[in-house]
């Protein structure tokens, strides 16, 4: 009731201001009038994004349902930000997404001084990943062994996300490993250690099979698993530095930045210069029902702060363009609703329109030199 108000008030004043540009020719009534006009504009458009705070888990909804599966999406602004989600902690699998946690785990093994970046890493032509699956090193060297940098290894499986490189990062975890019990594979427990160094436990994020076994089982897939809420403080914790020591964590963070993966997810909608740094996840499809289309990232707001966004779609009936088109859609609906509370993005963007306009058509069709309006 209170933004109707506002609203209702914003609109009245909005139209007298018009009425006054319109049929005024003094120059400091029409300067008047005008900032007026934009001041109404202004209070209107911050009624309604208020309003829409109200129900933006509502709207995460909406758009969730157009993607023909299990949607969980969530949001906050990492600068002291709401968190808004939708099946906050469900478990949805995460395909290539737990590279990211991965990463971390190998990187803080260098900054002990375990592993370096330079050494060089065998790489077997048994653990080349099945055709079917993204491996820029499979592809190069099909029939041979290969020796690899490991600073090369992260790099094609953050930024190009080979499955064969982070089954091998994986391995090295396990390598410097102590004992390694329970159902987890190769390295995964030596992840989830690292992740519950830096606060996040078995509730939120499940590292438990490396790539070469999903590709042998449709099922395994959903052992290696992340809720909405996980992924944000995954997020938080790297954007806070947790684990890793500066030149780690800007290592990774220009790895994740430089993804080429994904470019019409949570990128899609958002404007081109936009700074993001990401990690996608992606199944293939079995019997029209893909398990898997994710995207998980930090995005660099206009005014500096970071805003972070994850999106999972899993069993899913819709074709890669809705499946995408839903994660572009929620991120964009996050964008807007941060960038919409600075009031200065909002009067600048309509004092641009404003400039940009060459003339003015008046309600009764009458077009009107925008010279010739003093303002």
């Amino acid at each position: 009731h209170r933004y109707a108000q506002q609203a209702a008030q914003a609109r009245a004043k909005g139209m007298a201001a018009l009425s006054e540009v319109i049929n005024h020719r003094g120059r400091d009534t029409q300067r008047k009038a005008m900032k007026t006009l934009l001041h109404g504009a202004l209070i209107l458009g911050i009624s309604v994004m208020g309003l829409a705070e109200d129900h933006l888990a509502a709207r995460y909804e909406q758009i969730a349902a157009q993607a023909k599966g299990r949607v969980g999406a969530a949001s906050v602004v990492l600068e002291g930000g709401e968190e808004t989600c939708i099946r906050c902690d469900e478990h949805f699998p995460m395909q290539s997404v737990y590279k990211f946690p991965i990463a971390m785990a190998v990187l803080a093994r260098v900054d002990a001084g375990e592993l370096k970046l330079d050494q060089k890493v065998a790489v077997s032509k048994n653990e080349y990943l099945a055709d079917g699956a993204v491996s820029q090193l499979r592809d190069r060297s099909r029939d041979k062994d290969q020796t690899v940098e490991l600073r090369e290894l992260l790099e094609l499986a953050v930024v190009k996300s080979d499955g064969t490189a982070s089954d091998v990062l994986m391995r090295l975890l396990n390598n410097q490993a102590k004992a390694i019990s329970g159902p987890y594979s190769v390295g995964a427990k030596e992840v989830m250690r690292f992740l519950a160094s830096i606060g996040i436990d078995a509730t939120s994020i499940n590292v438990q099979d490396p790539e070469m076994a999903l590709q042998k089982d449709w099922q395994v897939q959903y052992r290696n698993w992340m809720s909405p809420r996980g992924a944000l403080k995954l997020l938080r914790a790297f954007h806070e530095g947790k684990g890793l020591s500066k030149q780690s964590h800007a290592l990774l963070r220009d790895m994740l930045e430089r993804s080429i993966r994904g470019e019409k997810r949570l990128k899609g909608l958002l404007p081109k210069e936009t700074v993001m740094a990401h990690k996608t996840g992606t199944s293939g499809s079995r019997s029209g029902v893909t398990a898997a289309t994710n995207d998980i990232g930090i995005i660099t707001l206009p005014n500096g702060k970071h805003l972070a966004v994850a999106v999972f779609v899993s069993d899913s009936k819709g074709d890669q363009p809705m499946r995408e088109g839903a994660i572009a859609a929620l991120a964009r609906l996050a964008w807007d609703e941060e960038v919409g509370k600075d009031p200065r993005v909002a009067f600048q963007k309509m004092y641009d329109e404003w400039l940009s306009l060459t003339k003015i058509v008046l309600y009764d069709g009458t077009e009107l030199p925008k010279e010739k309006l003093r303002y």
